[in-house]
């Protein structure tokens, strides 16, 4: 996938998400004339609204949230076709230029017939990567519907808002304090701050919000429930490691199940 189209792509579902459709369950098939012609000009494999040679960049968009779930099933958790309502992402050139965090072990999406970019009927993305455990509270404000997440200092009232949580819908909101379970999907540089030790790069890192799920045949797996970015954080070069964010754990080499 070329930056250039991965660019027309991203704008073309942005717009699209802001679309008022008749009938909800039929997002991707509205959407599936303009996904046949990409798959013709790429070669690439279609899974749900997301493209396989680019799928990690692709988990990052981000929702305000201020939707339910969609009543019936349409594509799993860590599509953007999985949610309703606006949905926003990074430029292409942006995505193409960011830093792997994991790594894809497996992949599959099943539809109903031979057309893959409608009725998708399930779906699954195996990832290997640094899984964290953290705590947060939801703090509206000012943030355009964000909600911030403290650092886990034992200080509930310490709202740095180094990092950012966008839910994906209404029902996968966090309790107002609770466990947040995240894994760092890409990193992305955006400058150098001078006050750092050896002028140590700034990123901006785009996690997802995972949420523990059992699955009747699949057995543990996990449902996406929103995206986190850090906010004037330091990364290390080792991604395990996030300086001035406390964790209360670290599982590295975690292999999840996303659908």
């Amino acid at each position: 996938m070329t930056t250039e189209l991965l660019n027309a792509w991203e704008v073309s579902v942005e717009s699209y998400s802001r679309c008022q459709l008749t009938r909800s369950e039929d997002k991707l098939y509205a959407f599936s004339g303009l996904s046949k012609l990409f798959q013709q000009a790429t070669g690439d494999r279609f899974l749900a609204g997301m493209w396989q040679s680019v799928i990690v960049n692709q988990l990052c968009w981000y929702t305000h949230g201020n939707l339910p779930s969609p009543s019936e099933y349409r594509a799993p958790s860590w599509s953007w076709a999985s949610v309703d309502g606006p949905v926003f992402s990074r430029s292409g050139d942006s995505l193409l230029g960011g830093e792997k965090m994991v790594k894809v072990i497996d992949l599959d999406v099943n539809t109903e017939g031979p057309d893959s970019t409608v009725e998708v009927k399930s779906g699954f993305l195996r990832l290997r990567g640094t899984m964290f455990i953290t705590y947060c509270w939801t703090d509206y404000g000012d943030l355009g519907g964000g909600v911030a997440v403290g650092e886990y200092l034992g200080r509930r009232g310490d709202k740095s808002r180094n990092l950012m949580l966008f839910p994906d819908t209404t029902d996968r909101v966090l309790q107002q304090v609770g466990k947040m379970i995240l894994l760092p999907v890409m990193r992305f540089a955006t400058g150098v701050e001078n006050s750092a030790p050896a002028h140590v790069p700034r990123h901006h890192v785009g996690c997802l919000v995972l949420s523990p799920w059992k699955h009747p045949t699949m057995g543990d797996v996990y449902q996406r429930s929103g995206y986190v970015f850090t906010k004037d954080v330091f990364w290390n070069a080792a991604p395990a490691v996030a300086d001035g964010v406390l964790f209360d754990s670290i599982v590295e080499n975690a292999e999840v199940t996303i659908i």
